[in-house]
């Protein structure tokens, strides 16, 4: 992105931002308006200030440097190496291992095998439930969402934005020039409106001529962060830590929904599930929001994925293709270039020709994002998620391949409590057909763990008993018992 003179500043040296605000009262009435088609596109903008202002931040000098992968211990995290003939030299931060501590606590409460721990004790007569909630209530709602490890840096954040100091690293400071073209734009769209206004012109026409003047590198990556954020927000509706939620996180283990008849068990979890959902939600959003916290986690540790691509049409838009090489040579410059926007733009002409996503066998279309795993397959982000959220997959294997980038649990050391069951789906889900009476596993072996391969048919038997049971009971004329 060509520079800009005037405020811009020498690459590496402090200087208060010199980014001009824009008025609060010109982007609200732009939120807020409607029926123009083009203010979607104004929208866009708009949005991008929170955006381009977070990617600032990252941007600068004062945030952790570190090189390599992070090791499962840590411990690489925050060293010093003597340089002969005097220095020291860095990789990582005393922030950068607090964050790991955060993540290892995070993961395994995520491999926790039940939050809602149940006491029973029998006798001949009858059973009495106790339950033990504070993995929910204390772990996750007092502790992991008011860790002062996230919340400190959440602060922080704030106060970068508000104090406006940085001092960026020299191949980040396209970013600069990014956020400062999205505020420019901005505020030439509003000096625009005031002038239809003046001229008795009509103000939309008047505001898109102002938005067409922007330069097709800011609007193109402002583009590519909305498709990011709107990847990032549906992603954690279903999955976390690119898990779908029903195979990570369970409110009651197999055995307790086993004990319990299959109404009061589904009672049980959904007065829990709303709460718990919602601080998951937090906590994957305010994460990622955190630089050491990407830093160690999506480009660290790495996705299951190596990039996402929106792919883009550009037939006869010769400035759209030159925008998007230069972008392309400006995210090659290093490595955190390369890593700080999600979603890189890669124009349709360059795909293979009939390209195609093996799992739906259709073609990759203008304005679709492409997935790229490790192995360096492409496919559609919704096919590839249909693959791996499969019952028995906890490792993310290319269904083309079967390469592999590993398992959650093998990032980090931790206990886990909770051991991942994989296997072939046909051949387990043949297996579960044949343990009919799996539920005997409880009457039989009361105290006894149940065989990971043997779960999911204990629910379903249990699930199926209790339901006729209740039938039983109505036909007799008895209320349903619990």
């Amino acid at each position: 992105m060509a520079s800009q003179s005037g405020d811009r500043a020498v690459p590496g040296h402090t200087r208060p931002d010199p980014i001009p605000a824009v008025d609060p009262q010109f982007i609200s009435n732009i939120l807020e308006s409607s029926g123009d088609p083009r203010y979607e596109f104004w929208k866009l903008l708009v949005r991008a200030i929170s955006y381009s202002a977070l990617i600032h931040r990252f941007a600068d000098k004062a945030q952790t440097s570190f090189t390599g992968k992070p090791l499962p211990d840590g411990s690489n995290l925050d060293t010093r190496t003597f340089i002969p003939g005097g220095g020291v030299e860095t990789n990582g931060s005393i922030p950068l291992q607090q964050m790991f501590g955060y993540y290892r606590e995070w993961l395994t409460w995520l491999h926790y095998k039940e939050l809602v721990r149940l006491y029973i004790t029998k006798n001949r007569r009858h059973a009495t439930t106790g339950i033990d909630d504070t993995r929910i209530t204390k772990e996750l709602a007092e502790h992991l969402v008011h860790d002062t490890r996230l919340q400190e840096n959440i602060q922080a954040m704030r106060v970068v934005e508000r104090e406006g100091t940085f001092d960026h690293r020299g191949d980040l400071t396209w970013v600069y020039d990014w956020r400062r073209g999205v505020h420019d734009g901005i505020n030439a769209m509003q000096l625009a409106s005031q002038e239809a206004v003046w001229q008795g012109r009509d103000i939309e026409d008047a505001i898109h001529e102002a938005w067409e003047k922007i330069p097709t590198e800011v609007k193109l990556l402002t583009i590519l962060i909305e498709e990011e954020e709107i990847f990032e927000s549906s992603s954690r509706i279903k999955h976390v830590e690119d898990t779908l939620v029903d195979k990570r996180i369970f409110i009651l283990s197999d055995k307790s929904v086993a004990w319990l008849t299959y109404a009061y068990a589904q009672g049980l979890r959904e007065g829990y599930v709303d709460r718990v959902s919602e601080y998951v939600a937090y906590i994957s959003k305010s994460s990622r929001d955190i630089y050491d916290f990407r830093l160690l986690r999506d480009w660290g540790y790495g996705r299951p994925w190596k990039k996402l691509y929106y792919i883009i049409e550009t037939k006869e838009k010769p400035t759209l293709s030159d925008a998007i090489r230069n972008l392309t040579k400006l995210f090659a410059s290093s490595k955190l270039s390369n890593d700080l926007i999600g979603v890189h733009p890669i124009d349709k002409a360059d795909l293979p020709e009939e390209e195609l996503c093996v799992i739906c066998q259709s073609e990759f279309e203008s304005k679709e994002m492409m997935l790229k795993t490790w192995c360096d397959h492409n496919f559609h982000p919704g096919c590839i998620f249909e693959s791996w959220d499969t019952e028995y997959k906890f490792d993310w294997i290319c269904p083309l391949c079967r390469h592999s980038p590993g398992e959650l649990r093998d990032r980090v050391t931790f206990d886990a409590e909770k051991k991942d069951f994989k296997g072939d789906a046909d051949e387990l889900f043949a297996e579960e057909n044949r343990l009919e009476y799996a539920w005997h596993w409880e009457t039989e072996h009361p105290y006894e763990e149940i065989p990971a391969r043997f779960s999911v048919a204990v629910v379903r038997n249990a699930r199926l008993t209790n339901e006729r049971d209740n039938r039983e009971r109505d036909q007799r004329g008895a209320l349903p018992g619990l």
